[in-house]
């Protein structure tokens, strides 16, 4: 499940998406990650 950053500045829209200065499109999905690291799961 990925999840919207609660923390830093507010995010803007950016066309169909939003977007922060801070965290770009703010989108962090952390099992994915660290299966692309090799992670097993």
């Amino acid at each position: 499940m990925a999840c919207k950053f609660a923390n830093g500045s507010p995010y803007v829209a950016a066309g169909p998406y939003t977007s922060s200065f801070d965290k770009g499109a703010g989108l962090g999905d952390t099992f994915a990650a660290a299966q692309s690291l090799g992670a097993q799961g």
